[in-house]
């Protein structure tokens, strides 16, 4: 699979930074985050573009927050891009095959006075070692502005 540094950038635009993500302090917003925003939408594109196979498919997995003061939010999200090629046939319905998932873990910083999240790390998972880290490292880093970033952690 083919992917971008830039594409993935665009499918972390909305990461940032837990080590202990079980802690009760750490919000949620997978929901809101499909229900506001365009990132799943963004994510199942560039899975449609750069993904491989006759059923494949990207999407969030979550999306969660934890408030560091007023003005910023740590955040972590994890993405997929699904490479699925099936083969139907006349008996038993078909067969795969293809089918390998790559896991995309981000976590970073959100500044609420800018509206500025900058990732701090990531994780590749189910790739090949050079796919995964170069992934890993075209992410980690970077700084993407995120439109509308207040009302996206309104409330919390």
């Amino acid at each position: 699979m083919k992917i971008s540094l830039v594409q993935w950038s665009i499918i972390t635009s909305m990461t940032c930074t837990p080590l202990a993500i079980g802690s009760e302090d750490w919000i949620d917003i997978t929901n809101r985050i499909r229900n506001e925003t365009d990132l799943e939408k963004r994510i199942q594109d560039t899975c449609q573009k750069e993904c491989k196979g006759n059923r494949r498919n990207g999407g969030l997995d979550w999306l969660k927050v934890k408030r560091i003061d007023t003005s910023s939010f740590h955040v972590t999200a994890k993405a997929y891009a699904r490479n699925h090629e099936h083969q139907k046939t006349p008996v038993g319905g078909g067969f795969a095959v293809f089918d390998w998932t790559l896991h995309l873990t981000a976590n970073g910083k959100l500044d609420l006075t800018s509206c500025k999240i900058t990732i701090n790390s990531a994780t590749a998972t189910g790739g090949t070692a050079a796919v995964n880290k170069s992934l890993e490292d075209g992410i980690s880093g970077k700084t993407h502005d995120i439109n509308n970033c207040r009302n996206i952690v309104r409330g919390l």
